[in-house]
């Protein structure tokens, strides 16, 4: 499994795309996150950068599980990105269908 590493940098450099430590990251076989969370768009509250982490997570979470094999050998998508820039439809009907198998905290218990 491949390591992944989630990065949230602030100010002034909230790009961390090409930070030394995403570089350095990747030279050692991350996978780096660094959602944007200072771009013009973004609504800037605690609130909004949870949603946003738990979304990049989520698409992570279901584009590692999508395939499209019987032997789950050959992924549904090449990257997380082609995932994230699928149809809208069919992305939300995979994301809600993995949502559906989870199993909660409160169904562990019983």
């Amino acid at each position: 499994m491949r390591k992944v590493a989630l990065i949230l940098h602030g100010w002034p450099q909230h790009r961390a795309g090409g930070h030394f430590l995403s570089m350095f990251l990747k030279a050692r076989g991350y996978k780096v996150i660094t959602p944007d969370l200072f771009g013009r768009s973004f609504s800037f509250s605690p609130e909004a950068i949870h949603g946003e982490i738990k979304e990049e997570l989520n698409n992570q979470k279901v584009w590692r599980s999508t395939y499209i094999d019987k032997n789950l050998k050959e992924r549904g998508y090449s990257s997380v990105d082609e995932f994230k820039d699928a149809h809208p439809v069919v992305r939300n009907q995979l994301i809600d269908a993995y949502r559906a198998l989870e199993i909660g905290p409160e169904e562990l218990k019983n």
